[in-house]
């Protein structure tokens, strides 16, 4: 009003407040019919807010809050297998737009995973192994291979090294072959089996005369082929069972086939497919595995070709085609934020300053795995019930003293922890003292209680208090608890065992694997290592032997060598031989390599004939290999004389054999038995 009034008035600077005289920082504003505190702030619509400062509300305007919203989803990503179980994945950011000013996040995975693939492999019974090394280099041989689990067909066959060999030199072939540098038709019975295409290349070299194929780069009539089906090797003669008919194997053709009625053969499930990866590598996360319903083409029995799979029709067979489970994985790390605070909690002194705090929680969202833990207080104090208290009779406690403006801060033990000075009146302690917490006496401040913000309570003066991660502590000291903030031991934990690796070679003895290494999580800051035993990069390993299939082929393998027969006389030579039987060869087994016979000059002076019959004449040297029809044999190895020029020996003229004590040409040598040691069939035309 302007009008002017005796009476008591404020110091300059200070401003008149509920009978005390205040500096500018500490009055209050009204807003609205409301009194706030200095500091304090109001919400004066939906985008403004006011703070009151030095006894005036100042309004600000601040932007709306906007909540996340996803980006379009990412393409999905390439399976992580081809065949059996894979999976893959697509992934969206919280971008379109960020989250802002207080809006809210955005809710739902960023990440969706899914399994693709599914697929058998190779066929139900799993992916083939490599192939064997062909049984030999050139003249039509055979190979095979296995897979890793227990199937319908273990073993598989197919033919190699289909062109003739060269010889010794070009345009030289050993005896029994011929050089052409182009032959028609098939050479090999190998061949026979072979898909061949319309334009085939033509391999000069050895080949075999009219009526003969190449067997394992032997010579052999064309009846004793074998056949190649489905896999499977057959002899010659043997019978051949295909999808509801009969057939036999002549002459290294699959012929003479009869039908036979059959029912289509019954769908069933293949094996499981081994467990597909996680959908994730931390936190929650699935895996999945697989089966496929099968059924036999026509009804032809198991041991045949692989199953088929059905694609056009509803699938048949009971039960589930598929199972999932969790994974046991570690949560992702992931760093904590910071909850809402709390409300205040009361004043700690009705008048004269006191101290009020509040609190907030790191859990929106809390720390997960190796994730950091929210950053700042987990508390704060505010001075509160600034207005003096009533000036009563300061001998109540004694020592205390009155002052109409106070001390400098701290004056009590809650001052220790957050302290703002007010000049009023009362009566305070002496200068090195403070008031106590319950306000009744004066004490040092090495002796004040401390005041917890998060839960208000009061610890004596020394007390260490555990903190939430359980390896740091607090303190009373001095009215203030003192906390230290060291990073926490970390122990080491396993991650889950990988995989096992693949037996795809289960009939050659193979092992598998698998490991695990110390890293969900790592120890750190002196935690513990995992439990038990680790190798030099810190991870564990397991091996076992593959499961053997009981249809594994066995690979022949020859006797020890007979003794040499004792020398025949005149002929000037003995002979050994062995016998592929340790083990024999089995059904898909490779053969005995080399000869079952070995022929060698008599050693010694054993052999002196002074009458050389069948035509034989005495040779200074003897006669060199080839000295006999039996040499001639594939299976028969002619040994030279190790002896040397040393005496004269019988031996038949140049270009002539020695059969049955006879000189004879090449052409008028018997064929010789010949044991199946090489692939070769027995021979006793």
């Amino acid at each position: 009003t302007g009008v002017c009034t005796a009476g008591c008035a404020c110091p300059t600077g200070l401003f008149l407040h509920n009978s005390s005289c205040l500096p500018p920082s500490q009055c209050p504003c009204q807003l609205r019919g409301q009194l706030y505190a200095p500091g304090a702030v109001a919400r004066l619509d939906s985008r403004s807010n006011c703070t009151c400062i030095s006894g005036e509300m100042v309004c600000a305007s601040e932007p709306c809050p906007v909540a996340c919203g996803w980006s379009p989803w990412t393409p999905w990503s390439l399976c992580s297998r081809s065949c059996n179980v894979g999976v893959r994945r697509r992934f969206r950011a919280g971008t379109a737009p960020p989250a802002a000013f207080g809006g809210a996040a955005c809710q739902g995975p960023n990440m969706e995973a899914e399994f693709c693939s599914l697929r058998p492999c190779g066929g139900p019974a799993g992916e083939w192994g490599p192939w064997s090394p062909c049984s030999v280099p050139c003249g039509g041989g055979y190979r095979n291979r296995t897979r890793g689990s227990s199937g319908p067909s273990p073993v598989d066959f197919s033919t190699c090294g289909l062109q003739p060999c060269a010889g010794p030199a070009p345009g030289v072939c050993p005896p029994g072959k011929r050089w052409l540098d182009c032959a028609q038709g098939p050479a090999s019975c190998a061949e026979l089996s072979a898909p061949r295409g319309a334009d085939q290349p033509c391999h000069p070299g050895c080949y075999c005369p009219s009526g003969m194929l190449l067997l394992n780069n032997a010579c052999v009539p064309t009846q004793d082929c074998p056949c190649t089906h489905g896999g499977r090797l057959h002899p010659p003669g043997s019978a051949v069972l295909r999808p509801c008919e009969n057939c036999s194997c002549v002459s290294g053709l699959i012929t003479n086939c009869t039908s036979w009625p059959c029912k289509e053969g019954q769908p069933t499930w293949s094996p499981w497919t081994p467990w597909s990866e996680c959908s994730a590598s931390c936190g929650p996360a699935r895996r999945h595995k697989h089966r496929f319903c099968t059924r036999p083409p026509g009804g032809a029995p198991s041991s045949m070709a692989p199953p088929l799979l059905l694609s056009s029709v509803p699938p048949l067979c009971p039960g589930p085609e598929a199972e999932e489970e969790p994974c046991l994985l570690p949560e992702c790390d992931r760093a904590g934020g910071w909850g809402p605070w709390g409300p205040w909690s009361s004043c700690s002194r009705s008048c004269g300053g006191g101290l009020r705090s509040r609190s907030r929680a790191c859990d929106q969202p809390p720390p997960q795995g190796l994730g950091d833990y929210c950053e700042g207080p987990r508390a704060q104090g505010a001075a509160c019930q600034a207005l003096p208290c009533p000036v009563t009779n300061c001998t109540a406690i004694e020592g205390a003293e009155y002052s109409a403006c106070g001390p400098p801060c701290p004056r009590s033990c809650d001052d220790l922890v957050h302290c703002v000075w007010h000049c009023q009146p009362g009566c305070y302690c002496p200068p090195g003292q403070v008031l106590s917490a319950d306000g009744t006496v004066h004490v040092q401040p090495g002796h004040c209680s401390c005041l917890d913000l998060l839960t208000g309570e009061r610890h004596r003066p020394g007390a260490q208090l555990a903190k939430p991660d359980g390896c740091n502590y607090c303190t009373c000291s001095e009215g203030q608890l003192t906390c230290t903030d060291l990073p926490c031991p970390v122990p080491g934990a396993w991650c889950p065992w990988s995989e096992w690796t693949a037996c795809s070679q289960p009939c050659q003895g193979q092992t598998r694997t698998r490991s695990r290494a110390c890293s969900c999580p790592a120890p750190q800051h002196g935690g513990a290592p995992c439990p038990g035993e680790a190798g030099e990069a810190g991870a564990q390993h397991q091996r076992e032997t593959c499961a053997s299939t009981p249809e594994c082929p066995v690979d022949g393998a020859w006797s020890p060598w007979g003794p040499w027969s004792p020398c025949e006389v005149c002929l000037g030579r003995s002979h050994r031989s062995r016998e592929c039987s340790w083990p024999p060869t089995s059904e898909g087994g490779r053969p005995c390599p080399g000869g079952h016979r070995q022929s060698r000059p008599c050693q010694g002076n054993s052999t002196q004939c002074t009458d050389c019959a069948g035509g034989q004449d005495l040779l200074p040297c003897g006669q060199p290999c080839p000295r006999s029809c039996e040499d001639l044999s594939p299976g028969v190895e002619c040994q030279p004389d190790s002896m040397g020029c040393q005496q004269p020996r019988c031996g038949c003229p140049p270009g002539q054999l020695s059969q049955d004590g006879l000189c004879v040409t090449p052409s008028q040598c018997r064929c010789q038995y010949q044991p199946g040691a090489m692939g070769i069939p027995e021979n006793q035309s």
